[in-house]
């Protein structure tokens, strides 16, 4: 399909389909916002620029040079431009009062006091609509970390309630571990004051232990005496064949009881 590039906007149409007449009657500004990435544009707001001094100045010189450019071709003629453009010739049509150039200049003034009001006020909006675009990506950002940020304090949550019942574990462990030492120790005291009190017995058993030998040394002396004196005032002698001191002096007891009784007897008859 055949295309041309427009002298006024310097973009490539359709031939076909191209048609100006359709095109608002203005010098329109938009507005737009994006709708995410990859997700295009969306325009939020429309506001005449006719009054802007940055735009509409260059597209009325740049459509006085179009109309020139038309007339020196012998596209169009002065007398088609004059008449599309509702001039004529006649002097009393052509002038004015200085009172109507006067009200025509105050209108126009007033027109564009609105239009620059207008102007502040779509940049105020345009601004407000970045600003709320801007705030929308944020919270879109801000969600996704809060997501990211809560599955990970319930992941922390969780490990955090393993470590608590491990750790409670542990201290009731530990707290039986300590009951066990503390019953140990305990009875490592009880063991050690036994011991004490076994190291004070045998201490005690040792003295008696001694105090009985030397008992039974000053017993044995006094029956080595006994005996010497036995056999020195009687006619008895230690029988060797006896086990002991002590059985003899039984024997010899014995052999005196048996003869007091022999003594007895004879003093009777």
């Amino acid at each position: 399909m055949p295309e041309f590039m427009c002298p006024l906007c310097g973009h490539l149409h359709s031939i076909r389909y191209y048609d100006p007449e359709d095109l608002p009657l203005d010098i329109e500004g938009v507005t737009k916002v994006g709708l995410g990435q990859g997700k295009g544009t969306k325009v939020v707001d429309r506001h005449s620029l006719l009054w802007d001094n940055d735009v509409s100045p260059k597209i009325v010189r740049r459509v006085v040079t179009l109309c020139r450019f038309f007339l020196d071709q012998k596209r169009i003629t002065q007398n088609e431009v004059k008449q599309s453009l509702g001039i004529t010739t006649t002097p009393t049509q052509d002038t004015i009062s200085l009172k109507e150039y006067n009200q025509l200049r105050e209108d126009a003034e007033v027109l564009k006091a609105q239009v620059e009001e207008e102007k502040k006020r779509g940049d105020v909006e345009y601004n407000r609509v970045n600003n709320l675009q801007v705030k929308l990506n944020s919270q879109q950002i801000t969600i996704k970390n809060y997501n990211k940020i809560r599955e990970d304090n319930e992941s922390l949550r969780s490990q955090a309630e393993i470590e608590v019942r491990r750790a409670d574990r542990e201290s009731s462990r530990a707290a039986n571990l300590q009951a066990t030492v503390n019953s140990l120790q305990k009875k490592v005291n009880s063991l050690e004051t036994k011991l004490e009190n076994a190291k004070s017995y045998n201490s005690e058993l040792r003295r008696e232990l001694e105090e009985s030998e030397t008992r039974v040394e000053e017993a044995n002396e006094v029956l080595d005496d006994l005996i010497e004196t036995i056999e020195n005032s009687t006619s008895y002698e230690f029988d060797p064949d006896l086990d002991s001191r002590e059985e003899f002096i039984a024997e010899i007891t014995r052999k005196l009881i048996e003869d007091i009784e022999a003594l007895k007897a004879d003093e009777e008859k």
